[in-house]
Parts: C-alpha cells; sequence; structure tokens
C-alpha cells in the first residue's frame, strides 16, 4: 500500500508539471492526465510483486498479486487529486479576479475594480496565500482611494500591512505603507499619521531597495507632499527633487507628476520662473501620453494658468484656463469637483483682470 501511495503522489506530481506547463485544461482532462500515470505506476508495481523472469527470487501467491490491484488505491487518488485541484482552481480563480480587478483599476473603472478585488481578497483569504492577499488588499486599497472612501482605503491598507508582513514581500510591503500614508492624509488632512507611515515606508525602501528604484521615488514624492501640506516647502522641496532626480534616470511613467509636484512647491516658494519651466515639462508628456485635449492635462493647465496670473498675464491665463476646462469636460466620466474648481477659478482671474 505504502508503495501505491507513494505512486500516486508521482501521478500527481506528473499531473501538477503537465497542467503547468500545457494548461490550464478543463477539470475532466486534468483528471485524465493524473489517472494515466497512476494506472501505469499501480500496473507497473502491480507486476513487480509477481513472480516470474523479471523478478524470480520474489514467491508471491497469485492472490496477493490480484490485491496488489487494490480499489482503495484509487479512492486515496481521487481524494488527493480533488483536494488538489480544487486549491489549484481556487488559484486560478484568485488570478482572474485579481487580473480582472487591475485592468478596471487602470482604466479608471473603479466600480467595476471594486467588485473583481473584493473576490479577489476572499479567494486569497480562503487560500491563506498572504502574498496573493496582500497584493489584493493594496490594489483595493488604492480604489477606495480614488473613489474616496478614504475611511475603507486606510482600514484595507492597515490589512494590507499584516499581510504583507507575513508574505515577506519587501515591495509589497513598502507599497501598502506608502497607500496607507496617502490615506491618512486624505483623510481629514491627517498629516502625522501620514507621515509616520511614509517614513516606514522610507526606512524599508532604503533597506531593501536600490538607490535608483522608482518606487523609491514614488516614497519620497509622497513624503514631499505631506511636507507641502505642512506648509515646510523647503522640505517637500528637497524630496521632491530627489523623487524627479530618480525617475529622470529611469524614465518613470510618474516623471511627469513630478515635474508638477516640484513645480508647484516651488510656486508656493516665489520661485516663479524655475517652476513655469517644470509646468511646461509636465505638460509636455501629459501631452505626449495622453494627447493635447486629455482630462489628464487640465491640472497642470491649471497650475500654469495660476502661475501666470499671479505674474498678472491674464490672457495667457484665460486661454489656459478655458483649454482646462474644456479637456476636463472630455472625460469619459467627468471629475464635477475638478471641473467646479476650474470654473470657479476662471471666475476669479476674470474679476482680478477687470480690476486692473
Amino acid at each position: 500500500m505504502k508503495k501505491f501511495a507513494l505512486g500516486s503522489i508521482g501521478a500527481l506530481l506528473a499531473s501538477v508539471l503537465i497542467e503547468t506547463t500545457l494548461g490550464p485544461f478543463a477539470p475532466w482532462v486534468s483528471l485524465l492526465i493524473f489517472l494515466v500515470p497512476l494506472a501505469l505506476a499501480n500496473v507497473v508495481l502491480a507486476r513487480r510483486q509477481e513472480p516470474g523472469r523479471d523478478n524470480p527470487s520474489v514467491a508471491t501467491p497469485p492472490s496477493r498479486a490480484r490485491r496488489s490491484f487494490n480499489p482503495w488505491v484509487y479512492v486515496f487518488a481521487a481524494a488527493l487529486f480533488l483536494w488538489f485541484y480544487v486549491d489549484h482552481l481556487n488559484e486560478r480563480k484568485w488570478g482572474r479576479a485579481f487580473d480582472e480587478g487591475t485592468a478596471a483599476f487602470t482604466s479608471r473603472n473603479y466600480a467595476n475594480a471594486e467588485t473583481r478585488l473584493k473576490v479577489a481578497v476572499s479567494i486569497a483569504q480562503k487560500l491563506n496565500n498572504p502574498t496573493n492577499l496582500c497584493k489584493s488588499q493594496n490594489y483595493l486599497g488604492n480604489t477606495y482611494l480614488n473613489e474616496g472612501k478614504h475611511e475603507d482605503s486606510r482600514n484595507t491598507f492597515e490589512a494590507a500591512i499584516r499581510s504583507c508582513a507575513h508574505s515577506r514581500n519587501a515591495s509589497d510591503l513598502i507599497a501598502a505603507y506608502a497607500s496607507l500614508g496617502a490615506a491618512y492624509e486624505q483623510l481629514g488632512g491627517n498629516n502625522e499619521g501620514a507621515e509616520t507611515a511614509l517614513k516606514k515606508a522610507l526606512e524599508l525602501a532604503h533597506q531593501n531597495l536600490q538607490a535608483d528604484d522608482p518606487q523609491l521615488a514614488s516614497v519620497l514624492n509622497n513624503l514631499g507632499a505631506v511636507k507641502q501640506s505642512q506648509g515646510r516647502y523647503s522640505e517637500a522641496e528637497v524630496f521632491f527633487r530627489q523623487a524627479v532626480s530618480i525617475w529622470q534616470h529611469t524614465s518613470g511613467a510618474d516623471l511627469g507628476s513630478g515635474y508638477s509636484n516640484l513645480g508647484h512647491v516651488l510656486f508656493l516658494e516665489g520661485k516663479l520662473a524655475e517652476a513655469e519651466g517644470l509646468y511646461r515639462q509636465s505638460l509636455e508628456i501629459a501631452e505626449k501620453d495622453y494627447g493635447p485635449n486629455s482630462p489628464e492635462t487640465a491640472p497642470v493647465l491649471n497650475n500654469l494658468a495660476v502661475l501666470y496670473q499671479r505674474e498678472k498675464k491674464f490672457n495667457q491665463a484665460k486661454e489656459l484656463l478655458q483649454r482646462a476646462i474644456s479637456n476636463a469636460e472630455n472625460a469619459q466620466v467627468p471629475n464635477m469637483s475638478r471641473i467646479e474648481t476650474l470654473k470657479k477659478n476662471y471666475t476669479d482671474l476674470l474679476e482680478e483682470a477687470r480690476k486692473q
């Protein structure tokens, strides 16, 4: 019986190898892939129990040889297969839910992303897989953040930190702390909680990442945003410059927002000439990546218009704000809050220009 158990395990390993390399297959195909090598192993082991030319030293009674084809072996094998296959099927279900959730997140379909990522979290919890759970919770937390569900995002990121600590994946753990910092910042302006979380993320990043890693740049950028909201502009400038320096050397996709963030803190410090140059670089990247009429260009167009308003260049500011409003309204799902802010800025601009 022990040999048949070993044969069953060998057959299971063979089916796993075939499924991983050539699969996935339909359940009946996977079962067939498992049973064929199992039956062959059973036949080979049974023949070895029979006396004869290949095994003359073994005097095994025929009745014992017949018992070598024990049906309980197949019961055990079927149970072993089902245990493996259900677990494997759940892994595939998690992968499908996670992929669909992240695709929806990338396309800014946050309602669908939330639904699919909740499924991914639930499956990962059942599988007791901390790595998959950590990834799912990180994306779900960021989905909540984009939906404005700040309390849900904070709770999800705190859960992600616990999961990531068990997964021993430093990159995911850093992302969880960094995202928790962003959630704290947006949750009633809790800058102290945000700074604590981001400093932990920065500590882990320095310990586990290369000096030019884009993830390190993201943490530095987020710390800069917290310092800026605290009114500590000179410290924010240092963090933003470090982030931009990394993104410049790695051609990071976030370079455009890095230029915009650095430009804004320089604007707040009164360094208008350098701020204008950074805003223009940010706008150039946004136009190249998304198109000149895309809603993604609206924030930097607004920033540049506010700078020109400060310099009393009202006509240039007016053109930029008109374009910003138009681009923001082009969004598939318009951000009404942003549009209202842009229109208010335009009204204020016209009022200031009229008084000059």
